[in-house]
């Protein structure tokens, strides 16, 4: 073997190595174990319908709980109400309890919300066999809310409170007006590639090579564009109101992406601040933790922010919500 072919066969085999690592890393992104939870609504104390309904690209039926809100004798009267969609982090379900979700859609339902509860695909009781990060889930939040609508919700009565990548799903589905009213987003990535690259800290360091491989990898197997999981770049872009919650000891998603989407939000609506009361660094409290770590104010700060940008509804007999 002479030297060229010598090259040929080595530069071979180190784009089959590059290719091969890009793979697994690609396939790593798009995987996590599925967690079921035996818990309901009913574990509360809440009344509940179990309901099926498609993702917004007709791949996928997900699997959800109506709560709906108190005193509400039938199902159309309490879709006349306001309501707040649920949505979870990755790797997780609705019933999470780590974010303590059905006590948070108690105190919801409570604050005279209806409440929607869904699994996203390859989670809990829905359909499907690969996660996404968040770019395939954004057709599952549409779903969700297009799942409120036929059943008669108005767009304007309908909340997205969403959780880690459910809320990094919420802030990208919400750049699009006429979806839902307002996004109160808890524990939220800015970007995937800062997520991915931050992973990649340490020992992990040498993978930062493969990224470009990754994407197409990504792109090619799975259909995947990280590129366009960039909830910072869809807020810079909306108008819709934004609550942004997220835990000062976080270590999972750092803080500093709260202070990202929030500069993000402020390009368009002049520059936020926490004083302002649409960025709330919560102290003490780790990934998902601020409801757990501060109800009373977590719950405070959340339905005034509904209350505030929700169209009231209205009840039979008249009385406003």
């Amino acid at each position: 073997m002479n030297w060229l072919d010598r090259t040929l066969y080595a530069a071979g085999a180190v784009a089959v190595a590059y290719a091969g690592v890009s793979s697994l890393m690609a396939r790593g992104l798009m995987r996590s174990a599925r967690l079921r939870s035996e818990e309901t609504p009913a574990t509360v104390g809440l009344p509940y319908e179990a309901v099926r309904f498609p993702s917004h690209d007709g791949q996928i039926t997900l699997s959800g709980w109506l709560i709906p809100p108190p005193g509400c004798t039938d199902m159309n009267d309490a879709l006349a109400q306001r309501w707040i969609a649920l949505a979870h982090g990755f790797g997780s379900h609705s019933a999470d309890p780590a974010a303590g979700l059905l006590g948070l859609a108690r105190d919801l339902h409570d604050s005279n919300f209806g409440v929607l509860l869904f699994d996203f695909r390859s989670s809990g009781h829905s359909e499907g066999s690969k996660n996404s990060a968040g770019f395939y889930e954004r057709f599952d939040l549409l779903g969700a809310l297009d799942y409120l609508a036929d059943r008669g919700v108005e767009r304007e009565r309908i909340g997205i409170l969403g959780h880690s990548m459910g809320a990094a799903v919420a802030l990208m589905v919400c750049s699009a007006p006429g979806n839902a009213a307002a996004v109160v987003a808890d524990s939220a990535f800015a970007d995937l590639w800062l997520m991915i690259k931050r992973a990649q800290s340490g020992v992990g360091k040498a993978l930062i090579v493969a990224n470009p491989g990754m994407g197409a990898m990504a792109r090619m197997l799975f259909g995947v564009d990280i590129n366009e999981v960039s909830p910072a770049r869809s807020l810079a872009m909306s108008e819709s109101p934004v609550l942004i919650i997220h835990g000062e000891e976080d270590r999972v998603v750092p803080v500093d992406h709260a202070r990202l989407l929030a500069k993000a939000a402020g390009s368009m609506s002049g520059e936020i601040e926490e004083s302002d009361g649409k960025l709330w660094i919560v102290p003490g409290a780790g990934h998902l933790e601020a409801y757990r770590t501060a109800p009373r104010e977590y719950v405070g700060r959340v339905t005034a922010f509904f209350d505030s940008h929700l169209t009231a509804g209205i009840r039979s007999g008249g009385v406003a919500r």
